[in-house]
């Protein structure tokens, strides 16, 4: 779908449902489609009308990645019939950009962003697609994945001109010389049946799209693979591909390809051909969504888009638990060839997340000072942890849509930490909308690998200030009894990660009582110690229960 006629506020014909009645390739039932058209009922991707029904979109959906517009859901459509096969990929063109900057030129009271132009004319037009993203990568939602979005097709000229010329060059080289650009959709009535229309908002001027873009898109089209059971190529395939692949020949301004007919030398939307869009760097940002061992899989489905909201309101925001074990999935990604940690720091981590998050994977909180708190070590937004983490798995955090913003701040009592981008004050995180992104994005295997690498280096500094508090004799020997008891690392770290002032105080005093002790011993004195440095800080439980949560893997 392209906006640069967006002047008129209308689309052009190939745009519009009219389009796609009378004599063309779209309006038939799919067997007469695919006999009119030579492709045989075994071709791939041919399923009876009565299978098709079976596998349609069961309710409305929209990806957890999206925003929906304010201006509402279009559904002029009508419910979705057909499975989900696959994504086209569009381009606005600049029409929404020009048009924004008339409305600032003029201080028309109408729309004076680029984004807001293009939503609002989808909400009402001829012509919407399901989903569109900004040049930041925010993604919206203009139509439900349970409704047919009108964003692809071809008029009866359109259709005309290839059957009497061909298809044009460009197009041959990707597809061959004997494909039809009509066969590309599976089956159905027309290609908005069975494929979800993504829109990526260009500047005024043109051209290329911003890494944003790419990033977000690729989340999208993960997101996709994921809830509806489908596995995309390396695009252009008949499941992804762009507008100009299932209609080379474009109506715009009365005539086929425009008025210069340069829309027929080359893809004129998203503009592969033309070199505005990058098939190869999309597919190179898909490729970091590498498939998850079975077992985080299971549970990644299990949280998937589409399924009931893991959130749980509480207080000022929300809250999120999961069943799978930390140490499980440790074990899995370990198996896979995927991370390399021992047994031991497997015990660790998993005494630690039995105080954090109940001994699961992950646990999020957007309800307390923090503001976000996310992972089995539950870093945290107001203290810079957070940010430490998706700098380390930029792109697990943004197929969901997180980025660091590195030109905002936001001001806590601690100090300034780098914002998040498309959050204009911290408090937006706690709502919905981020809280389930930051969780689903904790659940991503290059995620949980980053975590346990932070978590590591961390671990190991935390031991070596002992010698910075109390010098090189008083390391050596708690770090003998360290070594000696799985249960006193983790009371330790744990006992760091709540209240590091305890966790020091308690390393002092136990030290002090310990003259000749072993290891069985200075567990119990530590203990103790602990509660008591817990309790002169006014959480004298927060300590009975670090001691009492690490204590057992089971």
């Amino acid at each position: 779908m392209h906006l640069d006629e967006f002047e008129s506020e209308q689309f052009h014909e190939f745009e519009q449902p009219q389009a796609f009645e009378g004599k063309n390739p779209f309006a038939c039932c799919a067997a007469c489609r695919q006999r009119a058209l030579g492709v045989a009922a075994e071709a791939p991707g041919y399923l009876g009308e009565e299978e098709l029904e079976a596998k349609a979109a069961p309710k409305p959906v929209i990806s957890p990645l999206a925003r929906a517009s304010k201006f509402g859901l279009n559904t002029r459509g009508g419910a979705r019939r057909y499975p989900v096969y696959g994504l086209i990929v569009h381009t606005t063109g600049g029409g929404p950009a020009r048009r924004a900057r008339l409305n600032l030129k003029s201080k028309s009271k109408n729309c004076k962003v680029a984004l807001d132009c293009a939503l609002k004319i989808y909400a009402g037009g001829e012509g919407f697609p399901h989903y569109v993203i900004d040049y930041d990568g925010t993604i919206v939602c203009t139509c439900s994945e349970g409704h047919i979005a009108w964003h692809s097709g071809a008029s009866k000229a359109a259709v005309a001109y290839i059957r009497e010329h061909g298809a044009p060059g460009w197009w041959k080289k990707t597809w061959g010389a004997k494909q039809s650009p009509f066969a590309l959709p599976p089956q159905s009535r027309s290609p908005n049946h069975q494929y979800l229309g993504v829109e990526l908002l260009q500047t005024e001027a043109g051209g290329s799209y911003s890494d944003a873009q790419y990033r977000a898109l690729a989340a999208l089209i993960a997101d996709v693979e994921r809830r509806y059971g489908l596995k995309f190529d390396r695009p252009p395939n008949r499941a992804l591909l762009g507008h100009e692949d299932v209609n080379p020949a474009p109506y715009q301004g009365g005539k086929i390809g425009g008025r210069s007919l340069d829309s027929l030398k080359a893809g004129w939307d998203p503009g592969a051909s033309r070199g505005w869009f990058s098939w190869d760097k999309l597919w190179r940002a898909l490729r970091g969504n590498t498939p998850a061992p079975a077992g985080i899989q299971r549970e990644l489905d299990s949280e998937a888009p589409g399924t009931a909201s893991p959130l749980r309101r509480k207080g000022a925001g929300y809250a999120a638990y999961t069943k799978q074990r930390l140490d499980d999935t440790l074990r899995q990604l370990r198996a896979a060839g995927r991370l390399s940690i021992t047994d031991e720091q497997i015990d660790l981590f998993q005494r630690i997340s039995n105080v954090e998050t109940g001994g699961g994977i992950t646990a999020l909180n957007t309800w307390d000072s923090a503001v976000v708190s996310v992972g089995f070590m539950q870093w945290t937004l107001s203290h810079g942890k957070l940010q430490t983490w998706i700098r380390a798995a930029a792109p697990a955090f943004g197929r969901h849509g997180i980025e660091l913003d590195p030109d905002r701040t936001y001001a806590f009592k601690g100090g300034a930490v780098t914002a998040i981008r498309g959050a204009a004050t911290a408090r937006e995180l706690r709502l919905s909308p981020w809280a389930e992104r930051f969780y689903r994005a904790s659940f991503e295997p290059e995620a949980i690998i980053a975590e346990v690498a932070i978590a590591q280096r961390m671990i190991a500094k935390e031991l070596d200030r002992v010698r910075l508090w109390y010098g090189a004799a008083a390391h050596r020997r708690f770090a003998g009894f360290y070594r000696q008891s799985a249960w006193l690392r983790a009371i330790f770290h744990e006992g760091y990660n709540n209240r590091p002032v305890a966790a020091k105080a308690a390393v002092k005093a136990a030290l002090a009582r310990s003259a000749g002790v072993d290891a069985a011993r200075f567990l119990e004195i530590f203990k103790e110690e602990l509660v008591r440095a817990f309790t002169a800080i006014g959480d004298g439980q927060k300590g009975k229960n670090v001691i009492a949560k690490t204590a057992k893997l089971r």
